[in-house]
Protein backbone atom coordinates (compact mmCIF):
# COMPACT_ATOMS: atom_id res chain seq x y z
CA UNK A 1 0.00 0.00 0.00
CA UNK A 2 1.98 3.06 -1.18
CA UNK A 3 1.13 6.32 1.21
CA UNK A 4 -2.83 7.45 0.88
CA UNK A 5 -3.28 5.20 -1.32
CA UNK A 6 -7.10 4.79 -0.15
CA UNK A 7 -10.12 4.06 -2.28
CA UNK A 8 -12.65 6.29 -0.78
CA UNK A 9 -16.62 6.44 -0.10
CA UNK A 10 -18.84 8.42 1.61
CA UNK A 11 -22.11 8.47 2.62
CA UNK A 12 -24.18 11.03 4.21
CA UNK A 13 -26.37 9.49 6.59
CA UNK A 14 -26.11 5.35 7.38
CA UNK A 15 -26.39 2.91 10.42
CA UNK A 16 -22.33 2.93 11.18
CA UNK A 17 -19.35 3.18 8.86
CA UNK A 18 -18.53 -0.66 10.03
CA UNK A 19 -21.59 -2.30 9.23
CA UNK A 20 -21.56 -0.63 5.55
CA UNK A 21 -17.91 -2.02 5.10
CA UNK A 22 -18.49 -5.33 6.35
CA UNK A 23 -21.74 -5.78 3.87
CA UNK A 24 -19.88 -4.26 1.30
CA UNK A 25 -16.96 -6.81 1.70
CA UNK A 26 -18.93 -9.72 2.14
CA UNK A 27 -20.38 -8.95 -1.50
CA UNK A 28 -17.28 -8.02 -2.65
CA UNK A 29 -18.30 -4.65 -3.70
CA UNK A 30 -14.78 -3.40 -2.40
CA UNK A 31 -11.32 -4.50 -2.18
CA UNK A 32 -8.79 -3.94 0.86
CA UNK A 33 -7.26 -0.41 1.54
CA UNK A 34 -10.88 1.17 1.62
CA UNK A 35 -12.19 3.75 3.12
CA UNK A 36 -16.38 4.58 3.93
CA UNK A 37 -16.95 7.22 5.81
CA UNK A 38 -20.05 8.63 6.70
CA UNK A 39 -21.23 12.37 7.83
CA UNK A 40 -23.70 10.82 9.99
CA UNK A 41 -24.06 7.39 11.60
CA UNK A 42 -27.59 6.62 13.35
CA UNK A 43 -26.34 3.87 14.93
CA UNK A 44 -22.79 4.41 15.11
CA UNK A 45 -21.17 1.64 17.44
CA UNK A 46 -18.17 1.87 20.14
CA UNK A 47 -16.65 -0.64 22.48
CA UNK A 48 -18.74 -3.37 24.01
CA UNK A 49 -22.11 -1.98 21.82
CA UNK A 50 -21.60 1.32 23.69
CA UNK A 51 -23.59 4.73 21.33
CA UNK A 52 -20.77 6.71 19.65
CA UNK A 53 -21.77 10.31 19.83
CA UNK A 54 -21.58 12.42 16.66
CA UNK A 55 -23.53 15.22 15.31
CA UNK A 56 -23.84 15.68 11.30
CA UNK A 57 -20.67 16.69 9.40
CA UNK A 58 -19.03 17.78 12.51
CA UNK A 59 -16.36 15.21 13.04
CA UNK A 60 -14.70 12.00 11.21
CA UNK A 61 -16.61 9.04 11.07
CA UNK A 62 -14.82 6.29 8.86
CA UNK A 63 -13.92 2.81 8.18
CA UNK A 64 -10.76 1.59 7.11
CA UNK A 65 -10.82 -2.16 5.63
CA UNK A 66 -7.39 -3.82 4.94
CA UNK A 67 -6.08 -7.23 4.96
CA UNK A 68 -2.99 -7.49 7.03
CA UNK A 69 -2.44 -11.07 6.38
CA UNK A 70 0.62 -10.65 7.47
CA UNK A 71 0.02 -10.76 10.90
CA UNK A 72 -1.05 -14.32 13.24
CA UNK A 73 -4.22 -14.45 15.09
CA UNK A 74 -2.27 -14.08 17.89
CA UNK A 75 -0.70 -10.98 16.96
CA UNK A 76 -4.08 -8.87 16.25
CA UNK A 77 -2.88 -6.76 19.60
CA UNK A 78 -0.30 -5.03 17.48
CA UNK A 79 -2.98 -3.67 14.78
CA UNK A 80 -4.74 -2.22 17.78
CA UNK A 81 -1.61 -0.39 18.98
CA UNK A 82 -0.78 0.45 15.53
CA UNK A 83 -4.37 1.98 14.77
CA UNK A 84 -4.06 3.66 18.46
CA UNK A 85 -0.60 4.97 17.52
CA UNK A 86 -1.82 6.55 14.44
CA UNK A 87 -4.87 8.43 16.07
CA UNK A 88 -2.75 9.23 19.18
CA UNK A 89 0.20 10.48 15.53
CA UNK A 90 -2.78 12.52 14.51
CA UNK A 91 -2.98 14.62 17.43
CA UNK A 92 0.62 15.04 18.58
CA UNK A 93 1.06 16.41 14.91
CA UNK A 94 -1.43 19.65 15.56
CA UNK A 95 0.90 20.25 18.79
CA UNK A 96 -1.34 19.12 21.44
CA UNK A 97 0.21 17.90 24.31
CA UNK A 98 -1.18 15.40 27.05
CA UNK A 99 -2.44 13.11 24.40
CA UNK A 100 -2.38 9.70 25.82
CA UNK A 101 -3.82 6.00 24.68
CA UNK A 102 -6.06 4.89 27.52
CA UNK A 103 -6.07 1.27 27.26
CA UNK A 104 -7.31 -0.76 25.06
CA UNK A 105 -7.70 2.04 22.11
CA UNK A 106 -9.26 5.28 23.26
CA UNK A 107 -7.26 8.55 22.75
CA UNK A 108 -7.48 10.65 25.69
CA UNK A 109 -6.56 14.71 25.94
CA UNK A 110 -6.47 16.79 28.59
CA UNK A 111 -8.05 13.38 30.07
CA UNK A 112 -11.25 13.53 27.94
CA UNK A 113 -11.94 11.32 25.39
CA UNK A 114 -11.56 12.71 21.66
CA UNK A 115 -11.49 9.54 19.82
CA UNK A 116 -12.90 5.86 19.71
CA UNK A 117 -11.44 2.80 17.70
CA UNK A 118 -13.26 -0.33 16.92
CA UNK A 119 -11.73 -3.30 15.13
CA UNK A 120 -13.33 -5.87 13.83
CA UNK A 121 -11.49 -8.89 12.36
CA UNK A 122 -12.20 -11.61 10.21
CA UNK A 123 -9.90 -14.34 10.48
CA UNK A 124 -8.93 -17.27 8.22
CA UNK A 125 -6.43 -20.44 8.22
CA UNK A 126 -4.79 -19.01 11.63
CA UNK A 127 -4.31 -15.30 9.97
CA UNK A 128 -6.32 -11.63 9.52
CA UNK A 129 -8.22 -11.95 6.37
CA UNK A 130 -9.36 -8.56 6.72
CA UNK A 131 -9.87 -5.45 9.10
CA UNK A 132 -12.50 -3.40 9.81
CA UNK A 133 -11.26 -1.06 11.21
CA UNK A 134 -14.12 2.08 12.83
CA UNK A 135 -13.02 5.35 13.82
CA UNK A 136 -14.40 8.38 15.11
CA UNK A 137 -12.48 11.51 15.89
CA UNK A 138 -14.15 14.42 17.22
CA UNK A 139 -13.49 17.03 14.78
CA UNK A 140 -16.04 20.38 15.01
CA UNK A 141 -18.39 19.43 17.94
CA UNK A 142 -18.29 21.75 20.39
CA UNK A 143 -20.92 20.50 22.77
CA UNK A 144 -21.48 16.76 24.12
CA UNK A 145 -23.54 14.97 26.11
CA UNK A 146 -21.07 13.00 27.83
CA UNK A 147 -18.86 15.42 29.70
CA UNK A 148 -15.39 13.67 29.15
CA UNK A 149 -15.84 13.93 26.04
CA UNK A 150 -13.33 16.35 23.83
CA UNK A 151 -12.92 18.14 20.18
CA UNK A 152 -10.05 19.10 18.58
CA UNK A 153 -12.11 22.72 17.73
CA UNK A 154 -12.80 22.63 21.92
CA UNK A 155 -8.79 21.74 22.54
CA UNK A 156 -7.89 24.63 19.82
CA UNK A 157 -10.34 26.97 19.57
CA UNK A 158 -10.46 26.10 15.48
CA UNK A 159 -12.65 24.99 13.34
CA UNK A 160 -11.63 22.65 10.57
CA UNK A 161 -12.08 21.00 6.95
CA UNK A 162 -13.12 17.53 8.17
CA UNK A 163 -12.19 16.34 4.39
CA UNK A 164 -8.99 17.44 4.76
CA UNK A 165 -8.16 16.00 8.24
CA UNK A 166 -9.30 12.36 6.99
CA UNK A 167 -6.09 12.86 4.47
CA UNK A 168 -3.92 14.01 7.27
CA UNK A 169 -4.92 10.88 9.28
CA UNK A 170 -4.41 8.69 6.37
CA UNK A 171 -0.58 9.79 6.40
CA UNK A 172 -0.19 8.91 10.19
CA UNK A 173 -2.01 5.08 9.52
CA UNK A 174 -0.35 4.68 6.47
CA UNK A 175 3.15 5.22 8.37
CA UNK A 176 2.00 2.95 11.62
CA UNK A 177 0.56 0.02 9.11
CA UNK A 178 3.71 0.26 7.18
CA UNK A 179 5.74 -0.05 10.37
CA UNK A 180 3.34 -2.65 11.91
CA UNK A 181 4.46 -4.97 8.88
CA UNK A 182 8.11 -4.91 10.02
CA UNK A 183 8.76 -3.20 13.56
CA UNK A 184 6.56 -4.87 15.53
CA UNK A 185 8.30 -4.45 18.96
CA UNK A 186 8.58 -0.19 18.18
CA UNK A 187 4.77 -0.39 17.53
CA UNK A 188 4.91 -2.08 21.00
CA UNK A 189 6.97 0.38 22.68
CA UNK A 190 5.34 3.25 21.09
CA UNK A 191 2.37 2.42 22.46
CA UNK A 192 3.54 2.09 25.84
CA UNK A 193 5.58 5.87 25.75
CA UNK A 194 2.10 6.99 25.00
CA UNK A 195 -0.30 4.65 27.42
CA UNK A 196 -2.22 6.73 29.50
CA UNK A 197 -2.01 6.70 33.47
CA UNK A 198 0.94 4.27 33.00
CA UNK A 199 2.86 4.32 36.81
CA UNK A 200 0.40 7.04 38.23
CA UNK A 201 -1.37 5.90 41.34
CA UNK A 202 -4.46 5.35 40.50
CA UNK A 203 -8.47 3.92 41.65
CA UNK A 204 -9.54 0.70 39.69
CA UNK A 205 -13.01 -1.24 40.15
CA UNK A 206 -12.81 -5.17 38.76
CA UNK A 207 -14.21 -7.83 40.56
CA UNK A 208 -17.02 -6.26 42.27
CA UNK A 209 -14.05 -4.29 44.71
CA UNK A 210 -12.60 -1.01 44.38
CA UNK A 211 -8.69 -0.95 44.84
CA UNK A 212 -5.70 1.34 44.20
CA UNK A 213 -2.87 0.25 41.54
CA UNK A 214 -0.54 1.24 38.99
CA UNK A 215 -0.94 0.29 35.45
CA UNK A 216 2.71 -1.07 34.39
CA UNK A 217 1.50 -2.35 30.50
CA UNK A 218 -0.09 -4.13 28.35
CA UNK A 219 1.01 -7.92 27.79
CA UNK A 220 1.38 -9.35 24.46
CA UNK A 221 -1.70 -11.01 24.36
CA UNK A 222 -3.45 -7.14 24.64
CA UNK A 223 -3.77 -7.68 28.60
CA UNK A 224 -3.96 -4.51 31.07
CA UNK A 225 -1.10 -4.91 33.80
CA UNK A 226 -1.84 -3.53 37.16
CA UNK A 227 0.10 -3.96 40.43
CA UNK A 228 -2.61 -3.61 42.82
CA UNK A 229 -2.12 -1.38 45.72
CA UNK A 230 -2.04 -5.22 48.17
CA UNK A 231 1.09 -5.88 46.40
CA UNK A 232 -0.43 -8.54 43.63
CA UNK A 233 0.37 -8.07 39.84
CA UNK A 234 -2.79 -8.88 37.78
CA UNK A 235 -3.65 -9.22 34.51
CA UNK A 236 -6.81 -7.82 33.06
CA UNK A 237 -8.73 -8.10 29.89
CA UNK A 238 -10.88 -5.56 28.35
CA UNK A 239 -14.15 -4.49 30.50
CA UNK A 240 -12.72 -6.87 33.50
CA UNK A 241 -11.29 -3.47 34.79
CA UNK A 242 -12.10 0.24 34.83
CA UNK A 243 -11.53 3.45 36.17
CA UNK A 244 -13.20 3.88 39.49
Amino acid sequence: MSDNHFFHLHFNEISSTNDLAKKLWSETKIKANTIVSASYQNQGKGQQNNVWESQTDKNLLFTLVVSPDFLKIEEQVYLNMAVSLAVYDYFINKNISECFIKWPNDIMVNHKKVSGILIENSISQSQIKVAFIGIGININQTDFYNTQASSLALITGKSYDVFEELKLFETCFSKRYKQLKTQKQNIFEGYHDALYLKNVKTLFSFAEQTKYGKILGVTHQGQLEVAIEDGSIQQFSNKEISLA
